[in-house]
């Protein structure tokens, strides 16, 4: 269950954030708003009672805003680069210079359609700070916009 919680919160940070010129505190802001949200559907979808959404949405706001608060512009472009250029199981590690956080990305697959967008890919990421790694994989498309966006989990 939290581990769940834990990639929702990630996914849909990623998702919000992503290629962003946003402030640190903006994108903390935006993660921890984004958790809060995530935690609280989440554990209400499984039958939680109101203290338990009540934790779901503190802890999801509290992973949620450290999640958006390590990432910055250049780890979204990153990611974004990653997904579209690589070849699939090419891994790609940069450290972020500013807060030391470790970030691998992996496309898992060639493209394929999602609700009829032929430009998604199945992908894994980690993110690794003092030791401790979260990690997940994840379905991503391309946008009419230009840019990849978290379409599932």
């Amino acid at each position: 269950m939290k581990r769940t919680l834990i990639n929702l919160a990630l996914l849909t940070t990623i998702g919000l954030v992503g290629c962003s010129t946003n402030t640190r505190n903006e994108n903390t802001g935006i993660g921890a708003v984004t958790g809060a949200v995530v935690g609280g559907v989440g554990t209400s979808a499984l039958g939680g009672n109101p203290v338990a959404i009540g934790i779901g949405v503190v802890g999801g706001a509290l992973i949620g805003g450290v999640i958006g608060n390590n990432m910055d512009s250049t780890d979204y472009a990153t990611t974004y680069t990653v997904i579209k250029n690589n070849s699939t199981y090419r891994t790609t590690q940069w450290v972020n210079s500013r807060t030391g956080v470790v970030y691998t990305m992996t496309p898992t697959s060639n493209l394929f359609t999602v609700g009829g967008n032929p430009n998604c890919r199945n992908y894994h990421f980690t993110s690794t700070k003092y030791g401790k790694m979260y990690s997940f994989d994840g379905t991503a498309c391309l946008m009419n916009d230009g840019r990849w966006y978290t379409v599932r989990r």
